[in-house]
């Protein structure tokens, strides 16, 4: 397979996976936390961040074989930063860019 196909997909494919990380981080923090979603979202988070830092350590991609590619390796690590973030929490979570109304 090209090397370029192979960077396509592994990087859609880590972005794609992030993203119900994602979305349970937003959807089960604040009120509809509960043991069961944290533990479901951090069993989720812990099962890709292994698939990166597998990766970075052996440069093995799940379900395709050996890669060496430093790109890749970084890319990795930054998702494993993502998918670290990425937990439920008990209080309600606002957007980096969501202001409370100030009276000036």
């Amino acid at each position: 397979m090209n090397e370029t196909a192979i960077y396509v997909i592994f990087l859609a494919s880590s972005i794609v996976f992030y993203l119900p990380a994602l979305w349970m981080r937003y959807a089960w923090s604040g009120q509809k936390f509960t043991t069961t979603k944290f533990w479901t979202s951090n069993l989720y988070n812990i099962f890709f961040g292994y698939v990166h830092m597998r990766f970075i350590e052996k440069n093995d991609i799940f379900f395709y074989g050996h890669q060496d590619s430093s790109i890749l390796g970084w890319f990795s690590l930054v998702m494993i930063l993502a998918h670290t973030c990425a937990h439920t929490v008990t209080w309600d979570i606002k957007p980096w860019y969501s202001r409370k109304n100030r009276n000036h």
